[in-house]
């Protein structure tokens, strides 16, 4: 079986050349495919990465609209069903920061024999840091409403943010930095860093989406939900390896845009799961 690799790019094709060149680096089987989902309003320069690149194994796709992330990974799923069906094991969509550390790693995915398993959390190392195990267990409804409230007003989420950031800053200084800080056994948990989703296809099989959050954020909760109701497991597998650069696209600011995206998202998340 093959896997199917997806990254989004938005105005940064030279973050999706590094992708694509770390993504061959890795040695992915003959039969596997990436596809890159293109939202930016302007095609030409991935037009040009792709005549440039011309990899039978990479297909660029080109929506007519700025998809988001999640959205622009079900667009590439679609097309890929509506042609192939479901004929791979394992549905990885990432950000196009993201470099791949693990050689072989298709085919190390592959050989994991992984019971109810529906989401694998791999390692993701930021600023030498691992962020998965990313949540450990599920947000109770009384922490959701709570982030409603802090939702409810830029200023009052933007403070919040500022005073969070500060004491993290200040928590991190008290501890002795490592060079690499990570875990080293699988661990059952509830949802991974939204970063690289490994998605495997009994997801599909059992149901579960990609297409219904909204434009940007949440997409953690919105999959660990599913799997969760689908009776399934998510597993960090600290073997498999990543880096990633950190919101290339985005920055790591919480601009007027970005609050109005994980509003409307957090909002999503509350009717259709914490009700």
């Amino acid at each position: 079986m093959k896997n199917v690799f997806v990254t989004v790019n938005y105005d940064n094709v030279s973050e999706t050349k590094k992708y694509i060149e770390s993504f061959i680096n890795s040695k992915p089987t003959d039969i596997d495919i990436l596809y890159v989902v293109d939202n930016s309003p302007e095609k030409n320069q991935c037009r040009e990465l792709e005549i440039s690149l011309n990899l039978s194994n990479v297909k660029f796709l080109y929506p007519m609209e700025n998809l988001g992330y999640m959205a622009a990974g079900s667009y590439a799923y679609d097309f890929h069903f509506n042609v192939y069906g479901l004929d791979f094991e394992y549905f990885c969509l990432m950000n196009n920061d993201i470099v791949f550390d693990t050689n072989d790693f298709s085919l190390k995915l592959l050989s994991l024999k992984l019971e109810g398993v529906m989401l694998i959390s791999p390692s993701v190392f930021d600023e030498n840091k691992d962020l998965n195990p990313y949540i450990i267990n599920r947000k109770t409804s009384v922490y959701m409403h709570i982030w409603s409230f802090i939702l409810s007003q830029y200023i009052f989420f933007k403070t919040t943010h500022m005073f969070i950031s500060f004491f993290k800053r200040m928590l991190s200084g008290r501890v002795q930095k490592k060079s690499v800080i990570s875990r080293s056994e699988h661990e059952y948990i509830y949802g991974t860093h939204g970063s690289v989703f490994i998605l495997n296809n009994n997801f599909f099989k059992s149901g579960g989406s990609i297409r219904k959050l909204p434009f940007l954020y949440g997409e953690e909760i919105y999959i660990s939900e599913q799997v969760r109701k689908l009776d399934g497991k998510c597993l960090y597998v600290p073997e498999l390896q990543f880096s990633h650069v950190g919101s290339a696209t985005l920055g790591k600011q919480y601009s007027l845009f970005k609050y109005k995206c994980i509003k409307n998202a957090h909002k999503f998340l509350c009717e259709e799961f914490y009700r």
